[in-house]
């Protein structure tokens, strides 16, 4: 075999995929949301043949989710931003049932919680911010008089 006609049997291969890919995506975009969001939950439960889509282009394929939802979503999930880049057979198990669980029920509690400060911290934080303001000027000093604000009215 030339290299040539390797060179040839590569770029079909590639082209079939990219072909199966674009199809599958349209397949998706075509479902109500919550279909969408169940069937790609779906194959990332169990890819099968498409485990070298990008996990974040099998997300931006459904219905209502784009980058603000995405972020959301992986920051509910505990994990990493840039594990949306891996192909879905380059993610672990684990990671691929997570992303599924969150898809499945968007309500479902994030794995961090914000923590819960008493009266005692809010007071404290307040009152640093205030004093690292005095010694700051511009932008920065107008956000941390912001936060020591917040801060006194939910103490």
């Amino acid at each position: 075999m030339t290299k040539a006609e390797q060179r040839r049997i590569a770029w079909e291969k590639g082209n079939e995929r990219r072909f199966r890919q674009a199809a599958l995506r349209k397949e998706i975009n075509a479902l109500d949301p919550t279909d969408s969001r169940v069937r790609v939950a779906a194959l990332f439960r169990d890819p099968g043949d498409f485990g070298y889509v990008r996990a974040r282009y099998l997300i931006e394929s459904t219905n209502r989710f784009g980058p603000a939802r995405i972020g959301r979503l992986i920051r509910k999930a505990g994990l990493q931003a840039g594990r949306l880049e891996r192909r879905l057979s380059e993610l672990p198990q684990r990671e691929r049932d997570t992303i599924a669980d969150y898809l499945e029920d968007l309500e479902r509690p994030a794995v961090f919680r914000t923590p819960d400060f008493t009266t005692e911290d809010l007071a404290l934080l307040s009152r640093i911010c205030n004093t690292v303001a005095d010694r700051t000027s511009g932008p920065s000093r107008n956000r941390l008089l912001s936060i020591a604000k917040k801060c006194e009215l939910s103490a």
